[in-house]
């Protein structure tokens, strides 16, 4: 059954933009996980734990995506005015939809986090204090990740009190508790986001690397400053489920799952340009053959015989560093590939 979305008519409606930019982020971030899955299988010939962690923070990311899109169908975007004149309500399944996504978008964000965790601790295994302040904040992260999802289910009773505000109640917290512990949760993740890139930027620049690799990192730390503002924007729409912050809420919060996936995945992606330069060099190899082929033709209908060289003797300075990339296939990047 294909879904309608009702129309109130409202000139001010923004459901379809917010769909439509919270979608390209995710289509986005599943690209990027896609390149990470086949650089590292290419490469490395496997994948390793975090890769796993981020690709079911992906999956997860999807899941939340398609709760908002059942949201949008219900209303979401259109203002609160409008849509207390559906004599159906439907704004509360708006609601339920939105609240339902915070399950897997709150889950995304943890495993995310941990996937990033796992790859620094893997790079910086020589930083003592620097995997300590990893493992500590990941778990911080983790359970007030949990925390925020099973407070925001047990708040009310019956659950559907939350998207149907008039149900009598036989249990009802003060909201201050919850959005006051959403505050405190956002903040503790900003700053994670922020620590997590900043500190290995600090411990890297002071190697002696091409200036083209620190620049690098610095547009690094500037993703990951945006995925930090983002958490303050989400701090800013507490409580996500209601109908005045309800759009705000699922933009942030979907753009900010999204960016720490691709954020996450970048520092995996350079050894892709062991993949280019390999097809590019079989592609260059393979039309200098069919050429060498074409001419000892044209030759031979000529009565002309036509001595091919050895393929030895063409070997260029191409080829040898094509077979030095050859033979780095399986091996696990080291910490300055594996960053830039």
């Amino acid at each position: 059954m294909i879904m309608r979305r009702p129309n109130f008519n409202d000139p001010g409606d923004q459901g379809l933009l917010v769909l439509e930019v919270t979608w390209t982020v995710t289509v986005l971030s599943i690209i990027v996980i896609l390149l990470r899955i086949y650089v590292r299988i290419k490469l490395i010939r496997g994948l390793s734990l975090h890769d796993y962690f981020m690709i079911v923070a992906t999956a997860l990311q999807i899941s939340s995506q398609a709760c908002v899109t059942m949201a949008y169908y219900w209303g979401l975007g259109i203002h609160k005015e409008y849509l207390l004149k559906d004599p159906a309500m439907g704004w509360t399944k708006m609601l339920k939809w939105v609240y339902i996504s915070t399950i897997p978008g709150v889950l995304c964000s943890i495993t995310a986090r941990i996937s990033i965790c796992l790859l620094l601790v893997g790079i910086f295994s020589n930083k003592v204090w620097f995997k300590w302040w990893l493992t500590v904040n990941t778990s911080l992260i983790t359970v007030l990740g949990l925390l925020s999802i099973i407070l925001t289910w047990v708040q009310t009773d019956p659950v559907e009190a939350l998207w149907q505000p008039q149900l009598p109640t036989s249990r009802k917290w003060n909201p201050i508790i919850v959005e006051l512990f959403g505050v405190v949760t956002g903040v503790i993740f900003a700053l994670t986001d922020l620590t997590f890139v900043l500190f290995p930027v600090i411990i890297i620049w002071k190697l002696n690397m091409p200036l083209r690799r620190k620049m690098g990192l610095c547009v690094l730390l500037a993703g990951s400053i945006a995925t930090v503002v983002l958490c303050v924007m989400r701090i800013t729409t507490i409580p996500h489920g209601t109908l005045e912050k309800a759009r705000q809420g699922v933009l942030w919060n979907s753009l900010e799952q999204s960016l720490v996936i691709i954020l996450g995945s970048v520092p995996t992606l350079p050894a892709f340009r062991k993949i280019i330069s390999s097809w590019s060099q079989s592609l260059s190899t393979s039309l200098a053959s069919l050429a060498d082929i074409m001419t000892s033709r044209r030759h031979k209908k000529r009565g002309v015989t036509l001595r091919v060289p050895d393929s030895r003797s063409l070997r260029t300075r191409d080829d040898d560093e094509f077979q030095l990339v050859n033979r780095d296939i399986g091996k696990e990047p080291t910490t300055g590939n594996t960053l830039l």
